[in-house]
């Protein structure tokens, strides 16, 4: 925590519509991303102080986040809590009900930005085998939603060689939904396959998992997001299998 703390303190200054508390929430969900991306990079063979750097510089901009999220603390619970103490406990949680909604919405949105890995932290059945080579999430503009690539692994079964594409869809607009069922047509050289995922509502993620020729040093992945058409090669390192 105690290294995060330039990062949180500026976040915070920006969250002047916040209580107390609500602050102190904020910034704690923030500073368990921070550690959990952190581990992530080490665990992937970073160095401590190194998979730190690139856990804040993922996150972004502190100002830019806080005030985002400043943006959703709406003034009229401020003019609430100082000249409406008296109000029924009932009657406040009906009138914040709507607010918390978009909050949770906004955090799932800002973990698909900076911390996929923590959002889409689940492993399929056909991907317990695969090997995932060191990788940096790109991202894809897709119009009104960004598609992140944020990882890559390989394997080799009695099928042959494929290759897992974990992905994640969110829009540009924090408080607007994520389809759910964009990212399974992804293709890899005109080739598709299965996968799994989740949506959490902010976000939707995706893991395909494609056959493709063994030991080919790179593929072409495309997907269509509203008739928008996205592609990127994909350099692959089957040297992680050895």
């Amino acid at each position: 925590m105690e290294d995060f703390s330039v990062f949180l303190h500026t976040v915070e200054q920006q969250l002047n519509r916040a209580t107390p508390r609500e602050k102190s929430d904020f910034t704690a969900e923030l500073a368990a991303h921070l550690e959990d991306h952190t581990e992530a990079l080490t665990d992937n063979g970073w160095p401590a102080e190194e998979a730190r750097e690139r856990a804040v510089a993922a996150m972004g901009d502190p100002v830019t986040i806080g005030k985002a999220w400043n943006a959703q603390l709406s003034r009229f619970w401020l003019w609430v809590r100082r000249i409406c103490q008296g109000l029924c406990l009932l009657l406040v949680l009906g009138l914040i009900f709507p607010s918390l909604l978009a909050g949770g919405m906004v955090l799932n949105n800002l973990t698909a930005r900076f911390f996929p890995l923590k959002g889409g932290d689940y492993q399929l059945g056909s991907t317990q085998d695969a090997v995932w080579q060191p990788w940096e999430p790109i991202q894809l503009d897709g119009g009104e939603y960004i598609v992140s690539v944020y990882r890559i692994g390989l394997g080799q079964d009695e099928n042959g060689a494929y290759v897992c594409v974990s992905s994640c869809l969110y829009s540009k607009n924090p408080l607007m939904s994520a389809p759910d069922n964009l990212l399974q047509a992804i293709t890899l050289n005109g080739r598709s396959g299965g996968g799994g995922g989740t949506s959490s509502g902010g976000a939707s993620y995706w893991t395909n998992v494609i056959q493709v020729e063994p030991g080919i040093p790179s593929v072409t992945l495309e997907l269509a997001v509203y008739g928008t058409r996205l592609s990127a090669e994909i350099p692959l390192q089957w040297e992680v299998l050895s």
